[in-house]
């Protein structure tokens, strides 16, 4: 039998750890959450619940608690949550969206978060959070 991996390419966490939105971030993941550091608006794959999550492993997408802890630990401001599952109703999602949200409100958190969907506007307020100064070297392409 294979072993199923979190690592994986795409947004899908790359440490089981982290993958259900309660470990420590570290390695690529900490890359992650360091690329999107400050973000005012992250938009990012959520497709699945925690509790579908160990199912799909290594599919290439993320949870929703994940991206939420991410988003927190990188300190991004509004998060709306993509990729859906082409399963779930809108009814479905929405209370996806309001459980993820009860938890921010339980932390007292000021996270804002939506569900990503066509014809959404989403007003973006200028931070005053500026840019790393790296040189962009440690992303460099290879071949």
């Amino acid at each position: 039998m294979a072993r199923r991996s979190c690592t994986a390419a795409t947004t899908s966490p790359f440490s089981c750890a982290v993958a259900d939105g309660r470990g420590e971030f570290s390695g690529l993941d900490q890359r992650h959450a360091d690329f999107i550091e400050g973000a005012d608006l992250l938009i990012h794959d959520a497709q699945y619940t925690a509790a579908e999550y160990a199912s799909k492993l290594g599919w290439g997408h993320s949870s929703g608690e994940f991206v939420i802890r991410l988003a927190r630990h990188a300190k991004a401001k509004h998060v709306a949550l993509a990729h859906h599952d082409p399963l779930r109703s809108d009814d479905a999602m929405d209370r996806i969206v309001e459980k993820l949200k009860a938890g921010l409100n339980a932390d007292r958190s000021l996270l804002l978060i939506s569900a990503a969907a066509e014809g959404n506007v989403i007003d973006v307020k200028p931070s005053d959070v500026r840019p790393s100064e790296s040189t962009g070297e440690e992303f460099s392409a290879q071949t």
